[in-house]
């Protein structure tokens, strides 16, 4: 619920600054509300390796500011129906990772899942398309129409050309 509203509010309210900032902050804000539980927890007992350093490292650049640059890029462009269906595609793409690097096995159930994902991002990109080409659907019927596309009150049209 909450990744919906902040797609949501991004995508009516823009990036009044740039991405990378608003992931600063976000990730920062998402640090102070994990304080109180690190201080009920405490810090791990063993040393940081290299190992474990150069895992940080990687969280934190690729897993966090080349990812979420790239999110709020597609908040930026795409339509937020599309975005919120993008994010299925997270768990998928850990599945399929670990089922080709990792040699990890996958259940009929998570195999499932994962055509049942994909087919939903794929059906939610196919019918933004279909709108953004201004044809409208009237549901239980065969009535086909087309529509002007409006422009929104936030610079770009609601489709993110």
């Amino acid at each position: 619920a909450l990744m919906a509203a902040g797609v949501t509010l991004t995508k009516a309210w823009g990036l009044a600054i740039e991405p990378l900032t608003l992931t600063g902050w976000q990730l920062t804000a998402g640090g102070i509300f994990l304080l109180p539980i690190a201080a009920i927890e405490g810090l791990p007992d063993a040393l940081l390796t290299l190992t474990n350093v150069a895992g940080y490292l990687w969280l934190g650049l690729v897993g966090t500011v080349v990812a979420y640059s790239l999110w709020f890029r597609g908040i930026g462009r795409l339509p937020a129906s599309v975005v919120t269906f993008l994010s299925l595609l997270a768990a998928v793409t850990a599945a399929g990772i670990g089922w080709i690097l990792l040699g990890q096995s996958l259940s009929p159930w998570q195999v499932a899942g994962a055509v049942l994902a994909l087919g939903a991002v794929v059906t939610a990109a196919l019918t933004s398309a279909s709108h953004s080409a201004g044809d409208v659907h009237v549901p239980g019927s065969s009535v086909h129409a087309h529509a002007e596309r409006e422009d929104s009150p936030y610079g770009t049209d609601r489709h993110g050309a």
